[in-house]
């Protein structure tokens, strides 16, 4: 089950989940006629809160694999 889980969760965390997150807000919420209704002051918030902010990190993912401890 440990090695089930583990490998699960390398595969997840090698997708560029938070990415897409922020792709399918800019495309569902941030094109289209509604923006021009939308006062230039929300438009930048939404702008930014749906622009990506972090970073990945330096860790390889598949160092999960062979780690001792493992929590999820």
């Amino acid at each position: 089950m440990s090695r089930l889980c583990r490998e699960q969760f390398v595969r997840l965390h090698k997708e560029p989940i938070v990415q897409q997150c922020s792709d399918w807000l800019h495309s569902h919420y941030l094109t289209g006629p509604h923006i021009d209704l939308m006062p230039p002051e929300d438009l930048a918030h939404f702008r930014k809160l749906f622009t990506l902010q972090v970073k990945p990190g330096s860790l390889n993912i598949n160092d999960v694999k062979n780690s001792v401890y493992f929590f999820s």
